[in-house]
């Protein structure tokens, strides 16, 4: 997650003014004081209805032709105005050396697709949408249909931002002032045999950030390459 604070500023001014006679000067000087500066605040909040998404796609024990589905909600809880949402997914794959991913990374051999058997991140398939509930369930935007997960890694896509709903997350998920994004993935059945999957283990990372203008680009600085903001039919 990620979040900018944004500066609203509130300048105090010096006023000075002098009137000017025949036979003597005039002075009067006002001063401005008590001014102060006040930060507004992006606060990203993502949930799938629990506290936080972390797991969302996680999937033991996956086999070629099963289907997986899960959502985020994407809330702006802050007290300033997103101009857009970017998300962009990351792909890290590897075998595991104890079948037990609860410890962490363990690395096992090289995932078999290094050594030219099968191709993992081209066999996950992907369908990724991006719901603006705030307008409404019909307004969604298609991001990738059917593509394979790796070719949509280090993708950014810039996409509207729903309302900040000023620290009430409560009001957000009821009132459905937030963006949902929607990703189902599949394992391509080859038809031939895939004993290469047994025992990889390929890790989903969904990064979401807010921006405050349209000149702001938060993940694509960092290796990303930016979509646009996809345009809904009329």
């Amino acid at each position: 997650m990620k979040s900018i604070a944004v500066a609203l500023l509130l300048i105090g001014l010096v006023f000075a003014g002098a009137g000017y006679g025949t036979w003597a000067i005039y002075q009067d000087t006002e001063t401005s004081e008590g001014n102060s500066i006040e930060l507004g605040t992006l606060d990203l909040v993502l949930t799938d209805g629990v506290p936080v998404a972390n797991g969302q796609w996680f999937i033991p024990n996956a086999v070629p032709g099963s289907l997986y589905n899960g959502d985020i909600k994407i809330i702006n809880n802050g007290t300033v105005d997103a101009d857009h949402v970017e998300i962009a997914i990351e792909l890290v794959c590897w075998e595991d050396d104890d079948g037990n991913i609860d410890n962490g990374r363990a690395w096992g051999p090289e995932p078999d697709e290094v050594n030219g058997v099968g191709d993992l991140p081209q066999e996950i398939k992907v369908n990724m949408q991006y719901r603006e509930e705030w307008i409404g369930p019909s307004a969604t935007l298609q991001l990738e249909n059917g593509a394979a997960l790796g070719d949509v890694v280090y993708n950014v896509y810039n996409l509207p931002a729903p309302p900040r709903v000023n620290g009430d997350v409560n009001d957000a998920l009821w009132n459905k002032k937030y963006g949902q994004f929607d990703m189902y993935l599949w394992i391509e059945d080859t038809g031939q045999p895939q004993n290469y999957w047994q025992g990889d283990v390929c890790e989903i990372i969904v990064h979401v950030a807010l921006a405050q203008d349209s000149s702001q680009q938060i993940l694509s600085p960092y290796g990303f390459t930016e979509y646009p903001v996809p345009v809904l039919p009329e």
